[in-house]
């Protein structure tokens, strides 16, 4: 990458103009209410009179109704090229490509491999779309309600879009963790999932905390959000006489829960210490009441 005074000295701007870039990607997808996107810098190329700047893009379309959830969009690699003008930057043209494109055209992005491209994806794809679900939360005002526990190597946040529910609504859930230690990554151990959720009613209502016995090696970078969104998990017994409500509740993708008040729970199911060492100690609760 090429890192002249020039480069240095406009790139405050450069967050702007690459987005105003992205936005123009906002039609070539079926239009929701908000349109969010994210990308990261792979690689700057500079001359006297333009700049090109290669990058990874990841946007998309959301609606309210179906939270962070998008209802449109992808991830592509970006190609930028900026004209200088007195200081200040115009878009010349600005091109997206998958990963096929690149490979059969040479010379049309710095990386060529199969395998570096998708190390690349692998490495950046997940971080973006944490970036563009932090934006729709904050457009949409969601995550009103959530609850954080930290420890000197991590932290967790359990969130829910709302405090208060109808029986109608389709009510999300969702956790945040970060490493905030002191080294540049953490090694932790776990079985699957590492992140696990709960919810009770503390009477007849009880449904998840299921893992998998295996034992998954994960690794997790200082300050990166990593995101978990609840899933359902449990079982039933198919011969008691509410089968048929459980089976119905865990056939449907989406969480509808009956009238009540709910604890919602999440914690983290690992350690940091060691294979099969202590538990990392994180949880969270918080509370959803549910109406008719």
């Amino acid at each position: 990458m090429s890192e002249s005074n020039y480069t240095a000295l406009v790139s405050p701007y450069l967050d702007k103009v690459i987005a105003e870039a992205l936005d123009t990607r906002r039609n070539a997808y079926k239009e929701g209410e908000f349109f969010s996107s994210a990308y990261h810098v792979l690689q700057i190329d500079e001359d006297e009179t333009e700049i090109t700047i290669y990058l990874l893009a990841s946007h998309g379309w959301y609606n309210r109704a179906t939270t962070l959830n998008m209802i449109s969009g992808g991830g592509r690699y970006g190609v930028l090229r900026l004209r200088k003008e007195n200081d200040l930057l115009t878009i010349v043209q600005y091109d997206e490509y998958i990963i096929k494109q690149i490979l059969d055209t040479e010379g049309l992005f710095p990386v060529h491999s199969y395998e570096e491209l998708m190390s690349i994806s692998e490495k950046y794809f997940a971080v973006l779309e944490e970036v563009k679900r932090k934006k729709v939360i904050m457009h949409f005002g969601l995550g009103e309600n959530r609850i954080t526990h930290s420890t000197d190597e991590f932290e967790l946040t359990l969130f829910s879009d709302k405090k208060v529910y109808k029986t109608t609504d389709a009510i999300q859930i969702w956790a945040t963790l970060e490493y905030i230690g002191d080294k540049d990554f953490v090694t932790v151990w776990s079985g699957y999932p590492h992140i696990i959720f709960n919810i009770t009613d503390g009477k007849d209502f009880n449904s998840g905390g299921w893992v998998w016995d295996v034992l998954i090696e994960t690794v997790l970078e200082k300050d990166e959000s990593y995101h978990y969104g609840y899933q359902k998990s449990g079982g039933f017994d198919a011969d008691a006489p509410d089968a048929s409500f459980w089976e119905s509740f865990y056939q449907e993708r989406n969480l509808y829960l009956p009238e009540g008040e709910y604890t919602i729970s999440v914690h983290g199911a690992f350690s940091s210490v060691e294979p099969n060492g202590i538990r990392s100690g994180l949880l969270c609760e918080l509370k959803i009441v549910v109406t008719l």
